[in-house]
């Protein structure tokens, strides 16, 4: 019998390969690990960039350095999904059936956000602020309502291109997918150096003649990404994997302790998406994850979480919002804790609600029902 250090990734050739169902377990394993990462990463962000560097802050500072892959791996999963898949060339099915999905849920939970902030101020300072309501309704096709929603304005113009990525894949040899990728890692890894520099000489660090084919340094990069990993025969030991999560983790928590300490202020260069490390990090993640596709003990369970795990990631930070109204947000490692605990519970219960109700379901979490199945 092989040793864990002996055992190889599976080779997957043409597709990621999904259950009788369509499932693939890995990838629900990271839809969900991916939103409770982000969860943490918002619920951590007062108590890194309030409190000195103590022990509290560097326990912080470590877990949000692994949870920084969470956001480039949603990226990846979307395009292992799309690009996988052949309804994916038809327009019909994109803006009829996926971009829907994405839509509507983005105009429900930013009217959600703006209520909130809304009322927020309306009780909290005593005043109605209609200005900002009407500037952050009139801004909405540029700027989101809050700052989490980001993600879908990203993920929007990648849904919109895959029917052309999607012939692209299928027809290029694995070859020229692969220099796609190097030119977008060579961008980001300038990138990533410039980051690092002083303002004064970040115009100086340039890859200017390849970035300005815009898709280098940018979300599509990892939407290619998630598709070559899903599906190139890759033969790689899980504990070289696991050591490279590890050292890359550590990295970008070393790297962010010197540049807040550097400059006197917390600084999350090293954690930005773009850079090297957290694409190396991301893929290692995904990679670790492909290896364990194996059928969970409790397969309904996992498909009913992975099923709200996109609902959560909208209402979570709304959630935090209101806790930090309530005092339950600052510095210490426990306070932050308990809003991750909290935001944890209630955006899951929200999520679970929202997904039984029919109609309230499509609109608040992009699927027409949610439920906890039993399966056979």
């Amino acid at each position: 019998m092989e040793t864990l250090t002996e055992q190889k990734l599976p080779a997957i050739t043409e597709t990621a390969q999904p259950q009788a169902d369509g499932r693939i377990w890995y990838f629900d394993r990271l839809r969900v690990a991916s939103a409770l990462c982000v969860v943490l990463l918002h619920s951590a962000a007062a108590a890194l960039r309030t409190s000195q560097p103590r022990l509290g802050w560097h326990v912080l500072n470590l877990a949000t350095s692994l949870a920084t892959a969470a956001v480039p791996l949603f990226f990846m999963l979307s395009g292992a999904l799309l690009l996988s898949d052949g309804r994916t060339k038809s327009l019909a099915y994109t803006y009829r059936v996926r971009l829907p999905r994405l839509l509507v849920p983005l105009g429900a939970w930013s009217l959600v956000s703006m209520a909130r902030a809304f009322f927020t101020t309306l009780i909290v300072e005593g005043r109605a602020d209609f200005g900002t309501l009407l500037s952050t309704l009139a801004n909405i096709f540029v700027t989101p309502a809050a700052v989490h929603l980001w993600f879908l304005y990203a993920l929007i113009p990648l849904y919109l291109i895959s029917p052309a990525i999607k012939y692209l894949v299928d027809a290029a040899p694995r070859k020229l997918l692969w220099y796609l990728m190097a030119l977008w890692v060579a961008g980001c890894a300038v990138a990533s150096v410039r980051y690092l520099l002083p303002a004064s000489a970040q115009y100086t660090v340039t890859f200017a003649f390849v970035e300005k084919l815009g898709f280098v340094g940018g979300w599509l990069g990892f939407f290619l990404l998630g598709y070559l990993l899903s599906t190139e025969n890759i033969c790689i030991k899980p504990l070289y994997l696991a050591a490279e999560a590890a050292v890359l983790t550590a990295l970008i928590a070393a790297g962010t302790l010197i540049m807040t300490r550097t400059r006197g202020y917390y600084d999350e260069s090293f954690k930005t998406y773009g850079t090297v490390w957290v694409i190396a990090l991301a893929s290692a993640l995904f990679l670790l994850a492909r290896y364990f596709d194996f059928a969970p003990r409790f397969p309904a369970l996992l498909k009913y979480a992975s099923d709200l795990s996109f609902c959560v990631y909208l209402c979570h930070n709304i959630i935090i919002a209101c806790l930090a109204t309530l005092g339950v947000y600052g510095e210490s490692l426990t306070i932050t804790a308990v809003c991750f605990a909290i935001t944890v519970v209630v955006s899951t219960a929200i999520s679970a609600a929202a997904g039984y109700i029919p109609h309230v379901s499509f609109i608040l979490t992009g699927k027409s029902r949610i439920k906890l199945k039993k399966t056979e």
